[in-house]
């Protein structure tokens, strides 16, 4: 809640001049990361993958790449929302250049994430991507054609996952993309790796104590709505749910402001 509290204060406290400068620096700091981290990545495919390791795990190597700025799990996540923040900026903006700019950014972030090998943060990219050209793009035709492609793509969604596996072959992305297909074509949601299974032993966790939790946790559910949910209960979960929309509501007020 860090990032929310920051921008509420800038939004009340700043002026408009402070504020470009603020996304001035902020937009400097994350390509700075971002150069360092496909740097790393063309070393190490796997090293966003190894910086999502908990702290207590550390070792000399990863410190290091820590210290050198190099971006992990929570990063790649926040590149995936800048990549929307683009993607709408530019189908905002009426200047050509500032358009071109934003298409240019997103596209680099993009490539990032592909980089990253982050299979629910791609989906979630490129999802949120279409979401965004259909509700705020103005041309029916391009409406037409998104609605139109995504029923396609519905109805071909396994032969589709086995050609993206075929084109990202020798990467985990490759895996991940067969394991869908494999899901949809008989194997079930076990097909996915170890995530279901974790899940559904952190719902029996949850359920020897739904309203309060912490009867029985784990450090290994993957997800953090399960996480909460088995720690403490439906209190906990709709209590961490209403501070998201609490804090949506504040900045969304202070957005309309301004």
């Amino acid at each position: 809640f860090l990032p929310i509290i920051s921008a509420a204060y800038a939004f009340r406290f700043c002026s408009a001049k402070q504020r470009r400068n603020i996304l001035i620096i902020f937009a400097v700091i994350i390509l700075f990361i971002l150069i360092n981290t496909i740097h790393a990545l063309e070393r190490d495919a796997w090293i966003a993958r190894i910086l999502a390791q908990d702290k207590s795990t550390d070792t000399a190597e990863i410190r290091a790449y820590r210290m050198g700025n190099v971006g992990g799990f929570e990063f790649s996540y926040m590149v995936g929302v800048v990549v929307l923040c683009l993607t709408w900026a530019a189908l905002k903006y009426r200047n050509i250049k500032a358009k071109i700019l934003c298409i240019v950014g997103a596209a680099v972030c993009f490539y990032y994430i592909i980089q990253t090998m982050y299979m629910t943060l791609l989906l979630l990219t490129f999802g949120g991507v279409i979401l965004l050209l259909f509700f705020k793009t103005k041309s029916r035709l391009v409406k037409i054609a998104i609605v139109l492609g995504s029923i396609v793509v519905a109805f071909s969604l396994a032969p589709l996952f086995k050609y993206l596996s075929e084109v990202f072959s020798g990467s985990l992305l490759s895996t991940k993309f067969m394991q869908f297909y494999t899901a949809l074509t008989g194997g079930g949601a076990d097909s996915l790796g170890s995530r279901p299974e974790l899940i559904r032993e952190a719902v029996a966790r949850w359920l020897k104590s739904p309203i309060w939790g912490g009867y029985e946790t784990s450090d290994r559910t993957h997800s953090t709505v399960f996480s909460l949910l088995e720690a403490t209960g439906m209190i906990g979960l709709f209590s961490f749910l209403g501070c998201l929309f609490g804090s949506y509501k504040m900045i969304s007020t202070e957005l309309k402001k301004n």
